[in-house]
């Protein structure tokens, strides 16, 4: 995995966080020693008990918020062409195929946001034809990118309400 997907995701990581939390400085991940990951899960659930109105995060929720850090600090990197990104696509539109969002069945948290501004490239890169192929992740997309605060200043991604293909 590339220092520049690092680079990049530890700044999406830190977009998200001063516009939910106010001002929060990421260190820079190559004066850390040991594991990415692991700084970046870090910095995320010492900054997410708002993400669950106020309240300490659940056993279950941080290793949620964990294992998705894992996950998009080892295969993130794949999203930033669509030669690598189909595996993936897939993966996390079978995984929305039962849940509204990554982290929590009623809500978006920091998880959906850093998703969004990671695949944000690609999902305006696709066909609408591959973006039916991944229903459920446009729909979490479409979903994510109406709010504003997320969305920040990215285009909105244009789908089709109508299934075009069969």
């Amino acid at each position: 995995m590339g220092d520049s997907f690092l680079t990049f995701l530890l700044s999406e990581i830190e977009l998200c966080l001063n516009h939910r939390q106010g001002f929060l400085h990421v260190k820079d991940f190559n004066k850390e020693n040991g594991n990415p990951g692991s700084l970046l899960t870090n910095v995320i659930l010492q900054t997410s008990g708002s993400q669950n109105g106020g309240e300490p995060l659940s056993v279950i929720q941080k290793a949620e918020f964990r294992q998705w850090i894992e996950y998009i600090s080892i295969y993130g990197h794949l999203l930033q062409n669509s030669s690598s990104s189909q595996p993936v696509l897939k993966e996390l539109n079978d995984v929305l195929c039962a849940k509204s969002f990554f982290t929590s069945s009623s809500y978006p948290t920091i998880i959906d946001a850093v998703f969004y501004g990671i695949l944000h490239k690609i999902m305006s890169s696709i066909t609408f034809q591959e973006k039916e192929q991944y229903v459920n992740l446009s729909r979490w997309f479409n979903t994510i990118q109406h709010d504003s605060i997320v969305r920040r200043s990215r285009s909105m991604v244009t789908f089709s309400k109508n299934a075009l293909y069969t």
